[in-house]
């Protein structure tokens, strides 16, 4: 939005526009954030209303608009470079200063995991369930692999949010990049997926609030229901981005500590207690045909044994960069 958008150098308190030097970018930035904030809540109670059915054509709108054509656009971008032999990437064989960013990045594929259910639901004959599973896992590592191995060798230099690498950088210039529809698409996909997500990961909150804190048996009152709880799910957030808006620094610190309860804490205690209450209710004498081949609860102590390491190794690794 601002004049200076191809600067990545400028100041947050420099003018976003030359005739109006009073407003700087940091400035702008936040009366998009609170305008965004107030159309959000105006939004969220009386036309959702915390309801997780109307999040269906919410996920389904992004991903087909956005997320899709982004990472094709990504994907084929490179090969253009890749293909006639014009790229500048030369990645290492092994770089063990990398292993703890790849523990804060990692929540961010384990997102596919919301798809299983969706996969699991519709499939009434369950003999091939554990076959589907597997396939679909296949696709998501291939779709990984298409994706990292284009980029390290198509780049000489990864930023942390990958679709940074598409806009005019110093270090790397190809005439396929000089596209500003894609300079612009690809630099605002961050944008319009968090702003496509927020309403569900809103509703979500909403509804796991709703369901620690009320009774159901219990009416909910019109304060709760429409003002507390959306609120509850809405200004945290936005006092964290009222605070920053280094998006790459967020995505470190969040992928770290928070994904790390995410990706292993939370679902390490939901199994075990899951496990717990399918034993009082089943007995010992059944046997689960399509139990997990990770059945053990040896399992569940490896993943919170795994969890601590993951976080010592990130934080040492925050120590030392300074990031």
């Amino acid at each position: 939005m601002c004049s200076t958008y191809n600067n990545s150098n400028i100041s947050d308190s420099a003018p976003c526009w030359e005739a109006f030097d009073y407003i700087n970018r940091m400035g702008v930035y936040r009366i998009i954030l609170v305008s965004d904030f107030l159309c959000s809540y105006c939004r969220l109670p009386p036309t959702w209303a915390c309801r997780p059915a109307s999040s269906w054509s919410l996920d389904l709108s992004p991903s087909l608009m956005f997320r899709r054509p982004t990472f094709a656009m990504m994907i084929i971008l490179a090969l253009i470079i890749l293909i006639p032999g014009e790229g500048q990437g030369h990645p290492s064989k092994t770089n063990l200063k990398g292993i703890p960013q790849l523990f804060g990045v990692s929540v961010y594929s384990f997102m596919c995991h919301h798809s299983v259910p969706s996969l699991i639901a519709p499939i009434r004959k369950k003999r091939l369930l554990n076959f589907y599973i597997a396939l679909d896992y296949v696709v998501i590592l291939t779709f990984y692999l298409l994706l990292s191995l284009t980029a390290v060798f198509t780049f000489p230099e990864i930023f942390n949010i990958y679709t940074l690498n598409f806009k005019v950088n110093p270090n790397f210039h190809h005439p396929v990049l000089d596209i500003p529809f894609i300079q612009y698409f690809l630099a605002l996909f961050p944008v319009f997926t968090l702003s496509a997500n927020f309403p569900i990961i809103s509703i979500t909150l909403c509804n796991n609030l709703k369901s620690l804190i009320l009774n159901e048996n219990k009416p909910h009152s019109f304060f709760l229901n429409r003002i507390a709880f959306p609120l509850l799910s809405l200004i945290p957030p936005l006092l964290i981005c009222m605070v920053t808006n280094n998006l790459s620094m967020l995505v470190g610190y969040t992928g770290s500590y928070a994904g790390a309860g995410v990706q292993y804490v939370i679902p390490a205690l939901l199994v075990y207690r899951a496990r717990k209450d399918s034993l009082q209710l089943l007995g010992l004498g059944v046997h689960n045909k399509h139990a997990s081949p990770f059945w053990h609860n040896g399992w569940i102590v490896f993943v919170l044994i795994w969890t601590v390491i993951c976080i010592v190794l990130v934080t040492i690794h925050h120590i030392y960069t300074g990031s």
